[in-house]
């Protein structure tokens, strides 16, 4: 999908929201972003580094907090609810 299509869908999640807006300013300015998949443990020395990176952090227990946005919580709430109704609706049956 192209960057300039992303305006006009509802985007829900405020980190991606960001993101895009992001892009799309840094375009406005001229400058081109591009995505590429890099294969993991592939010998390339900056990706085994943050594989070495995030292997430390989960033996360290490093936590990082993701404030939730309004929709975001409501989403979760909602999906939390929809379960719980989903499973006492099968248990009658």
């Amino acid at each position: 999908m192209h960057l300039k299509k992303f305006p006009t869908l509802n985007i829900k999640n405020h980190l991606v929201r960001k993101i895009i807006d992001t892009l799309l300013d840094m375009r406005k300015r001229g400058k081109d972003v591009q995505f590429l998949w890099v294969k993991s443990h592939a010998g390339i020395e900056a990706n085994e580094r943050v594989d070495d990176l995030t292997k430390q952090d989960k033996e360290t227990g490093l936590e990082i907090e993701v404030k939730l946005g309004a929709n975001d919580v409501k989403e979760e709430i909602s999906n939390s609810a929809m379960k719980k109704y989903q499973q006492s609706y099968e248990i009658i049956q």
